[in-house]
């Protein structure tokens, strides 16, 4: 047997611990934590330098020259060592087809203009051949590559792509370097022809926004039979489907980028397009309110702008009309609160359009007042009547019907709340000769208070609520229930003269019973007058009520 070799598998194999792991640290090319490594453990400088020459020369060997720098700079190694590297870094980048990456490393260490115009000309050119266009314009964006200097290479590539039907990366390159108008157009339209037709809608509609296509300077230019193809070929792969198979989100983004509705287009073409297009959201929304989707319904709407762009009066037309039927059938439910969204969004009383429906809008309305008041639903009655501006007579006869039914059941607090919540016109005849029957009523069941309330709501004349007030005084009055026969004649404005006689009669009748302290109390809130005669005996029967058992501990109510 041969004699046993000795183990080199490390070169570092008898140093001490501490110097053997930062230069596995460094065979690693973990340079950064080898450094730290050095500095936590105080390693001397002369005994790492040797170990960082020789990973230094082994990386620069490998034509690893970031790695080899970083040992450099940390080690602060001559620059006649280092700076070499830079280039051949560079170099390194070049030779391997890294163009961008080449251009970036003289970007970020300052090399010269030759290397960085070098690296960046040929990372566009690269780039450009292998149709990676937006990279390309990335670089002469990012490297300030001057448009000129890539003019030769460019339109060689633009007029290729063309002929070999790339279309996209000739429609890009026209419009990025201002190539013909007419030809970058039509490259960018048998694209969009290619895409509508293989269902990439998305980026159809994205080619039609970025270039601009369906403006009059584009149509103006390209020839007619192809601006025919591009609107023929909108309406048949993307409007009639889109609209057809509820594809909103599609049908919205095309309607923005298009920007074909809401602005004015003189070529006829286009003209014909927004019509298309008109004609088909107006038929889709209308669909879609009459099966109840009003979302989608006002989805479409707003896209579209169907209620500001010129859409033609047969077509609007129908739109109103479908949100009639629509909101009637909302009534219909109960659902006021989407009704009177869908009456303020179709601007049912503000649309000249709607000046002939509006009588049929409001009798949709009165039905479910009359509905409504029949479950006593005042609240939403009165509401309807507010919304839709109903005049009384309409729903008078409803009124009166609900309010003797509750004198039926003796619900005199609701018919007020009726009459709260809804106001008829005292002037007009009809109305009239019924609201003062519903008084009569009152007045019949010996309800004064709840009469002359009544009077005064629905504003009858004043001595109909008068003239209630004062029998429902009269009656707690006689009664001697003097607070509320006060808190009556006050609350409802009685005039002196109707209460004084009564008061003064009471005012004696007390006076001759001994009860001076509420006598006292009347001739003070009616005003009672006295001749001298009378306050005399008033005074007299004080007197001697004074001096009588009874009467001793009472205080005097002049006092």
């Amino acid at each position: 047997m041969g004699k046993k070799q000795p183990d080199n598998s490390s070169i570092y194999k008898e140093m001490d611990e501490s110097l053997l792991h930062f230069c596995s640290l460094l065979e690693n090319e973990k340079i950064d934590e080898a450094f730290k490594w050095q500095q936590e453990n105080r390693i001397p400088l002369e005994e790492i330098m040797p170990n960082a020459v020789d990973a230094f020369n082994k990386f620069k060997g490998k034509r690893n020259h970031r790695a080899a720098l970083q040992i450099g700079l940390k080690y602060q190694f001559e620059p006649n060592l280092i700076n070499p590297l830079y280039l051949a870094e560079w170099n390194r980048l070049y030779k391997n087809g890294q163009f961008e990456d080449a251009a970036q490393w003289a970007k970020e260490q300052n090399l010269s203009e030759v290397e960085l115009r070098r690296s960046s000309h040929k990372a566009y050119e690269n780039y450009l051949k292998e149709g990676r266009v937006e990279d390309a314009f990335r670089v002469i964006k990012n490297y300030d590559i001057v448009k000129e200097a890539m003019l030769e290479i460019t339109l060689s590539e633009y007029n290729k792509a063309y002929e070999e039907n790339d279309f996209l990366k000739a429609a890009m390159l026209g419009k990025e370097f201002g190539f013909s108008l007419k030809r970058t157009s039509l490259a960018a339209i048998y694209q969009t022809l290619n895409d509508l037709k293989t269902g990439e809608f998305r980026k159809a509609v994205g080619i039609i926004h970025d270039f601009y296509l369906l403006s009059d300077d584009v149509f103006e230019v390209i020839p007619e039979e192809d601006g025919k193809n591009l609107v023929k070929d909108i309406v048949k792969y993307l409007l009639e489907p889109g609209f057809e198979n509820d594809k909103f989100h599609l049908l919205d983004d095309f309607a923005k980028k298009a920007d074909l509705v809401d602005r004015t287009v003189d070529n006829h073409l286009l003209q014909a397009l927004r019509s298309a297009m008109i004609a088909l959201a107006v038929k889709k929304h209308n669909s879609l309110l009459k099966d109840g989707n009003i979302k989608s319904a006002r989805s479409v709407r707003k896209s579209f702008f169907l209620f500001s762009a010129p859409v033609p009066q047969k077509f609007f037309v129908t739109m109103l009309d479908e949100a009639i039927l629509h909101h009637r059938r909302l009534l219909e439910n109960g659902e006021l609160d989407e009704a009177v969204k869908i009456k303020n969004e179709y601007g049912f009383f503000t649309n000249d359009l709607m000046v002939e429906k509006k009588d049929s809008i409001v009798n949709d309305a009165v039905k479910l007042v009359i509905r409504s008041m029949e479950n006593q639903d005042f609240i939403s009655a009165k509401r309807l009547i507010d919304e839709y501006m109903i005049p009384g007579h309409l729903i008078s006869e409803s009124v009166f019907k609900s309010v003797f039914d509750l004198f039926r059941q003796y619900h005199y607090s609701d018919i007020l709340k009726i009459f709260d919540s809804i106001k008829l016109n005292p002037d007009e005849e009809s109305i009239a000769v019924n609201l003062i029957s519903v008084f009569q009523k009152f007045i019949e069941k010996k309800e004064y208070i709840y009469a002359a309330e009544y009077a005064t709501k629905v504003r009858l004349a004043k001595s109909y609520a008068h003239d209630a007030a004062l029998r429902g005084w009269k009656v707690f009055f006689l009664e001697k229930n003097f607070d509320k026969a006060l808190s009556i004649k006050t609350r409802f404005k009685l005039p002196g003269k109707m209460t004084l006689e009564t008061a003064t009669n009471m005012y004696w009748n007390l006076v001759d019973k001994g009860e001076y302290s509420e006598a006292s109390g009347i001739r003070r809130n009616y005003k009672v007058s006295l001749s001298i005669m009378q306050w005399f005996k008033e005074l007299f029967n004080i007197i001697f009520s004074k001096n009588s058992p009874a009467e001793k501990d009472k205080k005097s109510p002049f006092i």
